[in-house]
């Protein structure tokens, strides 16, 4: 087993940065911050070295001991921690050591305490009770949209045009409370208003998700598929109240503060909100999620913010009686009755819901109709227990094409089924690959199957997997949703089929599917089939189009027989729904031809940074509503530029900002997936580094820069567009030739901070250079940089990416700078 150098040097860098972040914005002392981390020096050192002397023990007196691997681990993964914690107090002390190394052993100077006495001086005014309303602020924006995204994509079988429009509907609206913000009383009644604001900010979230269950249904009949406009107006109605209580929040406590201080300390309440976000990121990443469900995670952001009173020493009688109320009533509703399985059980009417489990990958509901077990994974089934004929499909179809299959890669689909129809082929081994453990364990319990002795099941990425195992097969089965998403696009794309064919045995086999059409195949469908026909034609010399529920696509070197039936019928399978009794050989020609009739050869494939199949079945999926994809996407982007011009240089600057941090986030979480696989700890750090940045980048911009100009603010904006350069040059040479992995780690969750640092550094900078009042500036920034972020999701996601790749996208990206840089400099003046 490799040492985890990398892991347990990300995990410290955090940790360090989380308690650094909270020092500087004076949420806990320096003198704790240290403690801190003198506490874990001497408990890594205690460990390293009590396991270095049994180890040394073992040594010299040969001693047995069967668990001495396991603790060679600990004691080199603890000596790690241990040199990571030395090297902080290293940069403690580094003044010490370079007057030694200069001057030699002199007398001892005090060292200086306060290092940044002017920057110290501008802040330390603010006390604990000053930041914790903008830290819980910040907390709970940050779980509570991960919490609804995930509502959302549980109810609308999301694609990447759902979260789009998600996160769009929650950054314009909490722009527009932060406007709205501006408009709060001065100082009386400000107090009141806070109170009652975290009062309903607690309260909201678990209203919403309620609601989002509740009038799903009702709003869009069951079975139906919501259009693009009902999604905008759906979600944009459900996160009306708590967008705008959020963004107004956050304007009211910055001008409170920055009234009380009489000093702009807009760039310190953006750093502070952002050290919030970092936590809540942390706490449901790495802990909540494993345990808790959605509503009792929301219970827990209720305590928090009725704990914002309390903590503001201004808590009467009616604030007790208040929060004691709504706990005790929440704490039956949630612990007792058991409101998640409740409210869950809305969503599937004419069901029984017997369970629901929230999981890191989404959310598990298990229900009964009858006698059929369902278990749905985000809304969507996964496994069916009397869904006969797909199950036969997905296996025999590519099974029977081979002589003799002996072995056999299923990346996901329904085991229980499956599992059963591949034991009649006598296979010598099995290799199940499933990401999210807990669906294997839930269907174990649910939809149990005879343990086969050749059937192994692997819990990783399917892609990381291939990279990785050294076996070959006869067989691989896709069994993976149409490429609607970035994430499952990886598993249709030229990459993926070599990576697939240097698994496969000459005669090996490879299958996938897209969604099935019944006797009219649409345009837009024709699209699809043609790119992936197309993709798997450059890898694989024979490719077989089958239709079935699914429409399936058997490629093979070699040759492949689209009689089905015959084959079943030769090979003496006993089947229920594939065999020549119900399938029609002279019906399946028939459709097979017609489907291959509509494919167009050409040029165009699907690759890994240029993910073109996620767009067509976009375009696929938009089809079934009638809707025109490029006009609203044109109006959108005319807005952005009529809105560019209007604005000052510094607005514009802020909206690229915003913008850029977006799009890159998801750019550089793409190329993750891409290379590493879809590992979701991973993935949870990138983000939590990304507010890291922006929260470090806001809080010393003024130590960085002194006095802060336009000529540096501009330079600021230059260096923005500099660091996306890098990123572009960073994914051609991972295209094109072979980086180590450490390296490409290093890298990635280096370019996620730079660019959120640098945007941070300009936000902090622009709300010192705006030259009107604190309300304004506050608001104006604020709103105008969750709009840029909301373009970038939307943007970035639906049209650059699937359009542009990777780094074309990118390249437009560092284009949109330069002409930002280019306006601010015409201009010359800011407003």
């Amino acid at each position: 087993m490799p040492y985890a150098l990398f892991p347990i040097g990300i995990a410290i860098i955090l940790l360090y940065a989380l308690t650094y972040l909270l020092y500087r914005t004076g949420i806990i002392l320096k003198k704790s911050h240290r403690q801190i981390w003198n506490t874990g020096l001497l408990l890594t050192f205690f460990i390293t070295a009590i396991l270095g002397l049994l180890l040394a023990v073992q040594v010299n007196f040969k001693l047995e001991i069967p668990w001495i691997k396991e603790l060679l681990n600990w004691h080199v993964d603890f000596g790690i921690g241990m040199s990571m914690i030395a090297i902080f107090h290293f940069t403690w002390h580094w003044g010490y050591y370079r007057d030694l190394l200069r001057r030699g052993i002199e007398k001892s100077k005090p060292a200086p305490e306060e290092a940044g006495m002017d920057f110290q001086a501008a802040t330390s005014r603010l006390t604990f009770r000053d930041n914790f309303p903008l830290l819980v602020l910040g907390l709970t924006a940050l779980i509570s949209q991960v919490i609804f995204l995930r509502e959302f994509l549980s109810v609308f079988h999301g694609n990447e045009l759902v979260i789009g429009i998600i996160f769009a509907c929650w950054m314009l609206l909490t722009g527009t409370g932060a406007l709205l913000g501006r408009s709060s009383p001065k100082a009386e009644g400000k107090n009141k208003i806070h109170i009652t604001g975290f009062y309903l900010l607690g309260l909201l979230p678990l209203l919403t998700v309620f609601v989002i269950r509740f009038l799903k249904n009702i709003v869009f009949p069951a079975g139906s598929m919501a259009g693009v406009a009902g999604i905008l107006i759906f979600s944009a109605s459900v996160l009306l109240f708590f967008c705008l209580l959020s963004g107004f929040l956050f304007t009211s406590l910055t001008v409170a503060l920055s009234r009380k201080y009489k000093s702009n300390l807009l760039g310190k309440s953006y750093a502070v909100e952002s050290t919030g976000s970092i936590v809540g990121g942390l706490l449901f990443s790495f802990l909540l999620v494993y345990f808790l469900g959605t509503f009792q995670i929301l219970f827990l952001v209720l305590i928090i913010n009725l704990s914002v009173p309390f903590v503001m020493n201004q808590a009467g009688r009616r604030s007790i009686f208040f929060a004691g109320l709504v706990t005790s009533v929440f704490f039956v509703l949630v612990f007792i009755l058991d409101l998640d399985l409740h409210s869950r059980s809305l969503l599937f009417r004419n069901q029984i819901t017997i369970e629901t489990l929230d999981t890191p990958y989404g959310n598990l509901v298990v229900t009964e109709t009858g006698d059929q077990i369902t278990i749905y994974e985000n809304g969507t089934p996964v496994s069916i227990s009397y869904d006969v004929s797909t199950v036969e499909e997905n296996v025999h179809y590519p099974m029977v094409q081979h002589d003799r299959p002996d072995t056999v890669l299923i990346l996901s689909g329904d085991l229980t089924g499956i599992a059963t129809e591949v034991a009649k082929y006598h296979v010598r081994c099995a290799d199940y690959v499933e990401l999210n453990p807990w669906i294997t364990r839930i269907r174990s319990k649910y939809l149990a199957y005879p343990e086969f002795p050749w059937l192994n099941i692997l819990h990783t990425d399917g892609r990381k997997f291939l990279r990785k195992t050294e076996h070959a097969y006869d067989v691989i089965m896709v069994n993976l949703p149409a490429p609607g998403t970035a994430q499952v696009n990886r598993y249709y794309t030229t990459e993926f089929f070599q990576e697939v064919k240097l698994r496969l045995h000459p005669q090996g086999i490879i299958s996938i599917s897209l969604p099935g059409v019944e006797n009219y195949v649409s345009t837009e469908a024709g699209r699809l089939y043609s790119l992936i026909f197309n993709t798997l034609g450059r890898t694989f010399r024979h490719v077989l189009v089958v239709p079935g529920q699914k429409t399936y696509f058997l490629a093979s070197d070699a040759e492949l027989d689209i009689d089905i039936p015959g084959l079943i019928e030769h090979k003496g399978i006993e089947t229920i729904y594939v065999n020549p009794y119900y399938l029609d050989l002279f019906s399946l020609q028939e459709r097979s031809q017609q489907v291959e009739e509509i494919i167009q050869d050409g040029e165009l494939i699907n690759h890994d940074f240029r993910p073109r199949a996620y767009f067509l079945q976009l375009d696929y999926w938009l089809s079934h509503f009638s809707t025109n994809f490029w006009m609203p996407v044109m109006i959108l982007i005319l807005l952005i530029v009529l809105a560019g011009l209007r604005s000052s240089p510094l607005d514009t600057a802020i909206f690229t900002a915003g913008f850029t941090g977006t799009a890159a986030e998801l750019i550089l979480l793409l190329g993750i997936q891409v290379v590493f696989g879809y590992i979701y700890l991973y993935l949870a750090i990138i983000v939590t580094v990304f507010m890291s940045g922006l929260a470090t980048g806001a809080l010393i911009a003024d130590k960085i820069f002194g006095e802060i100009t336009y000529m540096k603010f501009r330079f600021t904006q230059f260096l923005l567009a500099a660091i996306v350069g890098l990123m572009a040059v960073t994914f051609l040479l991972i295209d094109r030739t072979q980086i180590p992995g450490i390296l490409l780690h290093v890298i990635f969750v280096s370019l996620t901070f730079l660019v959120a640092f640098v945007s941070g550094l300009l936000f902090a900078s622009a709300a010192i250079l705006r030259r009107s009042g604190i309300a304004s500036t506050t608001s104006r920034l604020y709103s105008t940089d969750l709009a840029g972020s909301a373009a970038g999701a939307l943007l970035t996601a639906i049209l650059l990416i699937p359009l542009l790749g990777l780094t074309g996208s990118l390249a437009v990206i560092i284009l949109i700078n330069l002409l930002a840089l280019m306006y601010s400099v015409i201009r010359k003046t800011a407003i």
